[in-house]
């Protein structure tokens, strides 16, 4: 899936960012407590509900409570979830 739009909204605890598909479907990732999650939407879904949507990856790290994920770690998480941009 290709990424048109991307975007960081917040950098502290939790990591959390918006992106948007060439096929209009709003992506949510989310990385608290150690734990990154990837949802994708419905078309048509708001981001309000994604924890009722679909989850892509989820990534636990039982060693760390950490909310907070530098851009590269995110990068390559949707590197290796086919995401291109």
């Amino acid at each position: 899936m290709r990424i048109i739009k991307l975007q960081k909204t917040s950098e502290s605890c939790p990591t959390q960012w918006e992106f948007i598909t060439e096929d209009n479907r709003k992506v949510y990732l989310r990385y608290r407590f150690g734990q990154l999650n990837i949802y994708l939407l419905d078309k048509g879904s708001d981001l309000a509900y994604c924890e009722t949507q679909k989850v892509l990856w989820m990534n636990i790290d039982h060693d760390s409570l950490e909310g907070v994920m530098s851009d590269e770690r995110v990068y390559c998480a949707l590197k290796l979830m086919g995401f291109t941009w």
